[in-house]
């Protein structure tokens, strides 16, 4: 197992992401009724915020002692 991949570090990687798109999301300026003026930025949030939530899954599968490979053959079934 790779030094990155234990749960502790995969969750506070999760958190960087986590804290960096909720930066951005706080530097967007707002137009009337909540909408964000920039749509560019809005998009690289969220894409951060996807990853984060992904680490994040990554980070549980390891602690319950998924190897990378078994967890991405049981992610692959998942349909979204």
């Amino acid at each position: 197992m790779n030094l990155y991949e234990t749960k502790e570090n995969l969750l506070q990687q999760a958190r960087r992401y986590y804290a960096n798109a909720e930066v951005i999301f706080k530097e967007i300026p707002v137009e009337y009724k909540k909408r964000y003026k920039d749509p560019k930025l809005v998009s690289k949030a969220a894409g951060i915020s996807y990853l984060a939530t992904l680490i994040a899954i990554e980070a549980y599968l390891v602690g319950k002692g998924y190897r990378k490979k078994n967890y991405l053959l049981l992610l692959s079934h998942i349909d979204i």
